[in-house]
């Protein structure tokens, strides 16, 4: 009960003077309905037995997810809160977890110094092309002028009634950041309409301000019920955006940090995902906690240069890493789970002498992005976006002897520009300053999104053929992940922390904090002359291989200087939630690149274990040794599929990409000499 946070709900509640309070109790999933039965009644009965009723129910066998939302009077609720809770609801054993209600919940702000926004509106989608985006987060200020008539609102549950104008923030800016990117990095508009479902309400208080899950909903029955509404429809009502390629999911639960078992939310997200062949894009979720460094007070700190403090606020993270670890439902293994990287677009730097600009390396995960590792220990989260620079500031007059930075509650600059709500009715033109995992989501969304765009290109000079709209999710997966690198980011990591770590152990460190590491768009959205990226795709069961030959270029035999083969696979797994192993299928790739071109691994390369536990494998090979090679020679690539949970007999799409470079100190055309020896069915797009 401690950890769900629970008690904390309830103590708030009833110190703001709620008389009923609401809460979620999640049952153990029995085996028959008979028996499920049994026990939604006997909980059911000790809720009336203190006052309270049940509002409402949820079960789904196929994530063993069976939970009912109570109220109890607010009397009733102090035997919860003391040392002795001796009350038959709190023992009864059909009851697993009691948990809060109003999960994911996203501070609000009116700020005054809100701007006018400035960039011009661009060119406007067209109404035929459908929507390929599906935003799942709080409703969206649609009149605003750089959103006007690029959304498509559906609100089957009403939530406008309940969402003034001033306080639809978070799903303002997701939606702003999706369509447009960053305002400050003036890019053009998506070309199509985005899909957007509320599933927060604003609620202000006296203690706070939010946008949440509203108390009387069961998140995942309403994850459930809207996505189904996407792709089945919802009673009379036809599927609204059945050609949905992308979810985006920018919250989090900050009631349920992963820490070994799958919340039920994650395992909603794997189950729908593979039902309905859609990529979820998770935020990994945020800590805004304080951070306690191992340096006193005084002129060490206020004299150190800027790489000594970068160094002592991540072994700050290093130490509180438990408490730092993803946000249910990122942990989800079909999911692609998104951390914010400290960067961003905004000219502007700290604004005040004594803000501590943390990280000057910015390709480093921000100190309020949470990270893994993920369930089974798989790496989460799988990649970095940008999303924004979090200032702190030196926490005075705490007593303690040592530093301790608190992150700067502001909307101002530095960060990432989007729209917002205006303070004022009528006010349509607004833009604030945001930062975090949110916003990193939402971008990855926008890259996915364009990089659709690019499927579909090929499609068009394939008479529609090739590649196959049913692979479009696991290639669009495969694709964010293949510009990810962890770069300097890992080189910095390696540099502190080899003495401590060490060993082979130094690679899944790295991992925890970088995932694949930050994504860099203009390597998957076109190639160059010493660049040459190929798509595969392709679906397999159990025990069954395919074997792809990516051609060398003869120029490059017996050539010394960089190489690099980069290559990535995605594909998504059926699931078995009443097993451990959980994954059913396991998909790998193999290459004979090292024995052909002499590329490696190295040192500084993915621990080779860590990036075969879910359902991404990304790796980058490196040599700079000349190797001579016939003309006519391909490296040869497989693919292997094998069960993993015991019951795999289903088909699994997978999307596979391979580029293969060069340093700028080799003298050979990559893409041409690829590009003319690749016998392709679709044009290669440069």
């Amino acid at each position: 009960m401690r950890e769900t946070g629970v008690l904390d709900d309830l103590a708030e509640r009833i110190e703001d003077g709620q008389g009923v309070i609401p809460f979620e109790a999640e049952l153990w999933h029995r085996q028959t309905a008979e028996r499920r039965a049994l026990a939604e009644a006997e909980v059911g009965r000790l809720i009336r037995e203190l006052g309270g009723s049940v509002s409402a129910r949820c079960q789904l066998a196929d994530i063993r997810y069976h939970a009912i939302l109570g109220e109890i009077p607010a009397d009733a609720v102090s035997p919860l809160l003391s040392e002795d809770r001796n009350i038959d609801l709190i023992r009864c054993n059909d009851v697993w977890l009691l948990r809060p209600v109003g999960q994911c919940a996203v501070p609000l702000s009116r700020k005054p110094e809100a701007g006018e926004a400035a960039a011009p509106p661009g060119a406007l989608p067209k109404p035929a092309l459908p929507p390929i985006v599906a935003l799942l987060d709080g409703l969206p200020l649609a009149g605003h002028r750089l959103l006007k008539d690029r959304l498509i609102i559906d609100d089957p549950d009403g939530f406008e009634a309940d969402a003034p104008a001033q306080y639809r923030m978070h799903g303002t800016s997701m939606a702003w950041l999706i369509v447009h990117g960053e305002l400050d990095a003036d890019e053009p508009p998506l070309p199509r309409r985005i899909y957007c479902r509320p599933i927060m309400k604003p609620q202000t208080s006296a203690r706070d301000s939010k946008e949440h899950i509203p108390d009387g909903v069961l998140p995942v029955d309403l994850i459930h019920r809207a996505v189904r509404r996407l792709f089945e429809g919802d009673g009379s009502t036809e599927a609204q955006a059945p050609e949905v390629r992308i979810i985006n999911l920018s919250v989090g639960d900050p009631s349920r940090l992963f820490f070994h078992g799958l919340s039920p939310w994650a395992r909603l997200l794997d189950w729908l995902s593979y039902k309905y062949g859609v990529l979820f894009i998770v935020s990994a979720g945020n800590h805004a906690a304080a951070l306690n460094l191992d340096i006193p007070k005084g002129a060490a700190w206020s004299s150190a240069d800027a790489g000594t403090r970068e160094a002592a606020i991540l072994r700050a993270l290093k130490l509180n890493a438990r408490h730092h670890r993803i946000l249910s439902p990122a942990e989800s293994i079909n999911a692609l789970t998104v951390g914010a990287a400290h960067a961003d677009a905004c000219p502007l730097g700290a604004r005040a002498t004594y803000h501590c600009d943390p990280l000057p390396t910015r390709s480093l995960a921000s100190p309020v992005s949470a990270n893994g590792l993920g369930f089974l220990r798989a790496l989460k989260p799988e990649i970095l976006m940008l999303g924004g620079r979090q200032i702190y500031e030196e926490a005075l007059g705490t007593g303690e002897p040592n530093i301790r930075l608190a992150p700067l509650q502001n909307y101002g600059p530095p960060g990432q520009k989007t729209a917002v709500p205006g303070s004022v009715p009528g006010e349509l033109d607004k833009t604030l300053w945001f930062r975090g995992t949110s916003n990193a989501t939402a971008l990855a969304t926008r890259l996915g999104a364009r990089l659709f765009e690019i499927l579909e290109s090929l499609r068009a000079k394939s008479d529609g053929r090739i590649p196959s709209p049913r692979h479009d999710p696991v290639l669009l997966k495969a694709r964010l992940v293949h510009g990810a690198a962890w770069a300097e980011a890992g080189d910095r990591l390696r540099d502190i922390f080899k003495q401590e770590v060490g060993g082979h152990k130094i690679k899944e460190f790295i991992g925890r904090f970088l995932g694949y590491g930050l994504v860099h768009p203009e390597r998957v959205l076109g190639c160059t002359e010493q660049r040459a990226t190929l798509l595969g795709f392709g679906t397999l069961t159990k025990g069954e291989a395919h074997a792809f030959a990516l051609p060398l270029p003869s120029d490059l035999s017996g050539t010394r200087g960089l190489r690099r083969l980069t290559v990535t696979l995605a594909w998504l797994t059926p699931t078995a939630p009443h097993q451990q192993r959980y994954r059913k299928a396991q998909l790998w790739f193999t290459t004979d690149a090292r024995d052909l071109i002499g590329v490696t691994r190295g040192p500084n390369g993915y621990d080779d274990a860590l990036v075969k536990r879910g359902t991404v494998q990304h790796e980058v090979f490196e040599g700079e040794k000349a190797r001579a090679f016939t003309d006519g020679d391909s490296l040869r690539i497989q693919v292997d599929c094998r069960e993993d949970a015991a019951g795999l007999d289903e088909e699994i799409d997978y999307g596979l990409v391979v580029s293969f470079e060069v340093g700028e100190e080799v003298p050979v055309e990559v893409y041409e000499q690829v590009r003319q020896r690749l016998r392709a069915i679709v044009p290669i797009s440069a």
